[in-house]
């Protein structure tokens, strides 16, 4: 559900019912993009429950930016400034 927008950032919210995947508890989560600044896209991720329940909220979108998804995905390559990151091995399972 979009719950606000701006010309920076966008809320996404969704309700998962108690017992939902056979998890106990109702989860109320909120996810958050946004571009803070020059090159910089934020993910914040939110989430309560109603009973102890095991939440791990992630993301694996892709965006299409070149023409609107019209062509492949599969040319594009993606740069990220970061401190620290993962070392995976030639399958990409983590090795660090």
């Amino acid at each position: 559900k979009l719950e606000s927008s701006s010309s920076t950032s966008l809320v996404l919210s969704v309700v998962s019912p108690d017992g939902d995947e056979h998890y106990p508890g109702q989860v109320n989560a909120k996810v958050t993009y946004s571009l803070p600044k020059p090159n910089t896209l934020c993910l914040d991720y939110e989430a309560t429950t109603d009973k102890p329940t095991i939440v791990n909220l992630t993301n694996h979108s892709y965006w299409n930016l070149a023409d609107g998804g019209i062509s492949s995905i599969l040319d594009h390559e993606i740069e990220v400034f970061a401190d620290f990151y993962t070392p995976v091995d030639d399958t990409s399972i983590p090795s660090g």
